[in-house]
């Protein structure tokens, strides 16, 4: 069928052994059976246990899947502008200041959970510099000897045996021999979609918003809840939404954990359907710029993920995972070896428009769908492969039956003069076994030896018992009934004649052999064992491919899709001018950033450089820095501009712009006496009295952010109604962060000691709060300025 395709099947989030293995099962059934190429992300790379724990296996696998890279039936998608798989994991692996890597932890390489932090760490980095520096042995020095104790390296109440720790080292050092391989490899990748595409929080507002059948109400409630809490940055990606679906699913059984199995589903799918839009020349099962091709698309592959995850025991994410060492039934060591077989049979140039030389990136790749033309399509690529069947073996039997006849030739007259009618049965051994020792032979030199001697005892046996005994026996039939009879007699007489002229024939087929093998290995040639080998493998594929033939369709097919004219045009469902680029660069994020609200990029005295060029040139000038985004999170991105002041001097200026607005501190009020919170601030690695206070929480008002701030800090809520003070800037020599001042009355705080390094609080009249900040016990910036507010605000009264 000559298609790009993903499969949603090989999602990093699929872990379940009866997953895995229908994901294993999709990727043979779509390379062989369909004749198209898979592409994986480079995320997979990382993350998908089907099919990492595939190559890992052995080293006849990673032989298998390695080839199949190579030769193209299974392909990487590019991401940014990293161009090969080991580029993107050293990228993602290359270890901070403190020596850690961060959150890219490698879940799909195995790396053992019973060990310990710092040794997970250390695995990571020498993975790390086993690509850096092409080379696995990094990975070999840290094998152990048996016997060694591990205890060390290990958690508490865990343990790990030196057997499992090597094998884990030998999975990952055949994983890191795929990334070198695949790295050099062209065929081995397809660039990203350059053209504007469907994303993430897209096709999530069309599966939430949808009027139809989609989702339930619950499980929509709980997305619609979940988008209007998070930050617009982490809308784009379902990790944060399985935070919330995790705090918000219920006790198993109930209809709340109903409606977040649904909600997740939904995400794996919106997940999916973004990074299959992100492949070029991807052949999807839908056309996106066909409202009702869509609609078709997220209903039947949320019904299909429903089946599929309750059939296969999905592990949600509020669930202990699933780490069944291996699927059971999954495709073995000869299905993968006839993969291969089958693509390098059947190997032509690809029909589709991605292999043309002229086409330049970021131009239009028009993939057909996925069902355009799916029975005709699989017809052709069926006889295509029987042909190169049949075609292999034609070749490779003429050329065995070739080489048998040549080589017979030259001794077969003196061994059959010497046995009768025996001599061609004889011959033949002979010859074969000859030259299965003079072919070119696999293995150690060792074994080469060991098989050599023990032709030579066999020639033995041969010549000097066996043929002159054959030579005096005689079989024949009389009246249909077999007879034997044997001139013992005549036995040393036929030694000493016969043996001379064995002899000499069977030098002379050596010779011949020998000579042969040596020809064969210069000019590259096929043995005649090596031709005879291929043959049979070629037998057997077609056996099996035709067996194939008859399987069931297991994959998914959109069939309004199959029914409709791909080609037909309508209004894009999607506005993507206005979609998120999830593959921008870091200045075109720094931008996005700083432009997200106009205080960020008013002009003044010191005006923010914008130009590329410039900036590029400050940070490689001797007092040059780095530009940009230095640091984010849920809470504050820390930025570095460029600025010019009056002077035209320029000079790097950080700041730290707040994720969400909304921040607020409240003047609480017990019984006339104000409260203060003791509390541990990481800050100063100490503790401060200071009133309650924190960020602002996406989708709330600030007064409903106060409320719940108390709740949080005192355990109450408000005893009356709260009452602005106005607003405040703590530190503006780094931060604009605005911070509203409330007040209320509260009841007898009730304090969670395990809330945010909270150890009790203390109350204070107004004499006794002038007293402590004058003796220096209260030094909170945003409790004085709050108390400047509140005595503002009851002055004006």
């Amino acid at each position: 069928m000559d298609k790009l395709v993903y499969l949603h099947e090989l999602d990093s989030v699929r872990n379940s052994a009866d997953e895995m293995e229908a994901a294993r099962r999709a990727l043979y059934q779509e390379i062989v059976c369909n004749g198209n190429t898979v592409v994986i992300t480079m995320n997979q790379l990382a993350d998908s246990r089907a099919f990492l724990g595939l190559v890992a296996e052995d080293d006849g696998m990673l032989t298998a899947i390695k080839g199949l890279m190579l030769n193209g039936a299974i392909k990487i998608s590019r991401y940014g502008d990293k161009r090969t798989a080991s580029q993107y994991l050293q990228d993602n692996l290359q270890p901070t200041p403190a020596g850690s890597h961060g959150k890219f932890v490698l879940s799909g390489w195995d790396i053992p959970d019973e060990l310990d932090i710092e040794e997970r760490e250390s695995i990571r980095d020498h993975i790390y510099r086993a690509l850096r520096n092409s080379d696995t042995a990094y990975l070999e020095l840290k094998k152990r000897a048996p016997g060694d104790d591990l205890s060390s390296l290990y958690n508490e109440n865990a343990a790990i045996t030196v057997q499992r720790y090597n094998d884990a080292l030998d999975k990952m050092e055949r994983l890191v021999s795929l990334m070198l391989a695949i790295s050099d490899s062209s065929l081995s990748y397809v660039d990203v979609n350059a053209a504007p595409y469907p994303r993430f929080d897209g096709f999530l507002d069309k599966v939430i918003e949808a009027e139809g059948p989609h989702l339930s109400n619950g499980a929509s409630s709980l997305l619609r809840k979940a988008r209007e809490q998070l930050q617009a940055s982490e809308r784009r990606n379902r990790s944060p939404y399985y935070r919330m679906l995790q705090r918000d699913a219920g006790p198993e059984g109930t209809a709340a954990r109903a409606d977040a199995e649904e909600a997740t589903r939904a995400l794996d799918l919106c997940y999916n359907l973004t990074t299959e839009a992100s492949i070029r020349c991807i052949s999807g099962h839908y056309n996106w710029t066909d409202a009702e091709s869509l609609a078709s698309e997220l209903q039947g592959r949320l019904e299909s993920y429903q089946r599929d995850y309750d059939e296969r025991r999905h592990s949600y994410p509020w669930e202990q995972q699933r780490t069944e060492a291996r699927p059971a039934a999954s495709p073995q060591l000869e299905d993968w070896e006839h993969a291969l077989r089958i693509r390098e049979a059947a190997k032509e140039r690809r029909k589709t428009s991605d292999a043309r030389p002229d086409r330049t990136e970021g131009e239009p790749c028009p993939s057909p769908l996925y069902e355009t033309h799916l029975e005709d399509e699989g017809v052709l690529w069926r006889t295509r492969v029987r042909r190169a069947l049949v075609r292999n073996i034609l070749i490779m039997v003429s050329l065995v039956q070739d080489l048998m006849v040549s080589w017979m030739n030259l001794g077969n007259d003196a061994i059959s003069d010497m046995v009768s009618d025996q001599g061609s049965l004889i011959s033949i051994v002979i010859f074969l076994t000859g030259i299965f020792l003079f072919s070119r032979s696999k293995g150690s030199k060792s074994n080469r030896t060991l098989v050599r001697r023990a032709f030579i005892a066999f020639l033995g046996t041969l010549f000097v018992i066996v043929l002159p005994v054959l030579s005096v026996c005689e079989l024949g039939s009389t009246d249909g009934a077999l007879t034997f009879a044997a001139d013992l007699a005549s036995l040393p007489d036929m030694l000493f004649m016969g043996i001379p002229s064995l002899t000499a024939s069977f030098i002379g087929v050596g010779l011949f052999a020998y000579i042969g093998w040596l020809i064969e290995s210069k000019m590259e040639m096929p043995g005649i064992i090596d031709s005879a080998v291929a043959a049979l493998a070629s037998i057997k594929d077609l056996l099996m491919f035709t067996k194939h033939k008859s399987a069931v369709q297991s994959l998914y097919i959109n069939e309004r899709t199959k029914e409709r004219n791909s080609d037909a045009e309508s209004k894009p469902p999607f506005d993507l001018s206005s979609m998120p680029n999830e593959a921008k660069t870091a200045w075109e994020r720094y931008l996005d950033a700083t432009a997200e609200d106009d205080e960020w990029i008013s002009s003044g005295p010191l005006e923010v450089i914008k130009d590329h060029a410039r900036v590029l040139e400050f940070e490689r000038s001797p007092e040059g820095r780095p530009i940009g985004i230095t640091y984010e999170s849920p809470y504050n991105r820390m930025v570095v501009d460029l600025v010019q002041d009056a002077a035209d001097e320029q000079f790097a200026y950080e700041r730290i712009i707040p994720m969400q607005k909304g921040a607020v501190v409240i003047v609480p009020l017990f019984q006339g006496r104000f409260v203060l919170l003791q509390q541990f601030r990481h800050a100063l690695r100490g503790f401060q009295l200071s009133f309650p206070r924190g960020y602002g929480e996406a989708g709330l008002p600030v007064e409903k952010n106060a409320a719940k701030e108390l709740r949080e800090e005192l355990g109450v809520e408000p005893a009356s109604a709260l009452t602005y003070l106005g607003t405040v800037i703590a530190d503006s020599g780094l931060s604009g962060n605005r911070v509203a001042v409330f007040m209320c009355d509260v009841p007898e705080p009730k304090i969670d000691s395990s809330h945010e390094g909270i150890e009790g609080y203390e109350t204070f009249t107004s004499e006794e709060l002038d007293r402590a900040i004058k003796d220096g016990t209260i030094t909170d910036g945003f409790t004085l300025s709050a108390l400047s507010l509140l005595r503002c605000h009851m002055n004006a009264l």
